[in-house]
C-alpha cells in the first residue's frame, strides 16, 4: 500500500481555490489513482470516471495533456514517490520480514534447546546462534536471572505467519519486525505475560485499532500436538467409563 502526498497549503492555492467541487474531487481522485497504480503521474483516458470533465484541471494547469494520450498530473513526482522508489521500498520491507522470520525461528529453536541451569548465577553452555547475516558464532546463553530481568518474546514460524495473516495487505507497511522489537523493549524489566502468545495478539489488535487499520483475518490456531490430544481423548473416555460404572453400582 502506498501513500499519496498533498501539500498542507494546497487547499488555499489559487489553482485549487477556483475549482468546482467536481473538479476538486477529480483532482484528488487522479492523485490517488497515480499512486495506487504507480503510474508516475500519468492517467490513461480509459481510467477516467464516467462523466468527468478533465478540461477544468487542464485549464487550471493541474493536469497537462500527455504525449501518449490521457493526462499527466503537473508536478506529481515533485511531491510523491516514483514507481521505482515504491517498488524498491516494498522489496526492502519484504527482505526485512523474511530475515526477521528466519531469525525468529532460529532464536526460538535456540531458546527451546537451551541447557537448563541448576541455579541462578551458574554459567550455561555455549550454543551456536545464527546471526542475521547468515554467519554463526558461539555466544553464551542468558542465565535464568538475565532472562527474568530482560524478557524476550520469541515467536514460532506459525505464530509470525498468523500475525501476517491478521494484517493482510497492511503487513508490508506495518513493519512487523520493528513493532515486535519495540514491544520487547516496552516489557523489558517486567515479568513475562502468563500467555505470551495471547499477549502479542492482544497488543497487535490494539495497535491495528490505534492506526485505524482493518483486520484481514483471525489469527490461526496453534498446531495441536497429536500425542497430547490422544492422551486427552483417552482420559476423557476413561472418566466417562468410571462415571458409568459408579452409576451401575448405585443401581
Amino acid at each position: 500500500m502506498a501513500w499519496v502526498r498533498i501539500h498542507d497549503g494546497a487547499l488555499t492555492h489559487p489553482k485549487i481555490v477556483g475549482l468546482s467541487d467536481s473538479a476538486f474531487r477529480l483532482w484528488v481522485w487522479g492523485l490517488s489513482y497515480c499512486q495506487q497504480h504507480l503510474t508516475d503521474g500519468w492517467i490513461p483516458p480509459a481510467a477516467l470516471p464516467a462523466k468527468s470533465k478533465p478540461d477544468a484541471l487542464v485549464d487550471a494547469r493541474l493536469w497537462v495533456y500527455a504525449a501518449q494520450g490521457g493526462f499527466d498530473v503537473h508536478g506529481y513526482l515533485d511531491w510523491n514517490d516514483s514507481r521505482e522508489s515504491v517498488l524498491a521500498k516494498r522489496a526492502g520491507l519484504k527482505a526485512r520480514v523474511t530475515r526477521f522470520r528466519e531469525s525468529s525461528v532460529t532464536r526460538s529453536v535456540t531458546h527451546q534447546n537451551m541447557s537448563p541451569t541448576s541455579g541462578v548465577g551458574k554459567s550455561t553452555d555455549l550454543t551456536t546462534i545464527k546471526t542475521s547475516e547468515g554467519e554463526s558464532e558461539g555466544k553464551p546463553l542468558p542465565t535464568r536471572l538475565e532472562r527474568r530481568v530482560s524478557p524476550r518474546i520469541f515467536l514460532h514460524r506459525w505464530q509470525f505467519d498468523a500475525l501476517i495473516a491478521t494484517l493482510g495487505p497492511h503487513s508490508d507497511d506495518f513493519l512487523l519486525d520493528v513493532w515486535l522489537d519495540d514491544l520487547n523493549h516496552r516489557i523489558a524489566g517486567q515479568a513475562l505475560p502468563r500467555d505470551p502468545w495471547k499477549f502479542v495478539q492482544s497488543e497487535l489488535h490494539a495497535e491495528i485499532a490505534r492506526r485505524g487499520l482493518s483486520v484481514a483475518s483471525e489469527s490461526a490456531p496453534a498446531p495441536q500436538n497429536k500425542r497430547i490430544a490422544g492422551l486427552k481423548t483417552g482420559g476423557e473416555a476413561f472418566l466417562r467409563r468410571v462415571a458409568a460404572a459408579k452409576g451401575r453400582d448405585q443401581e
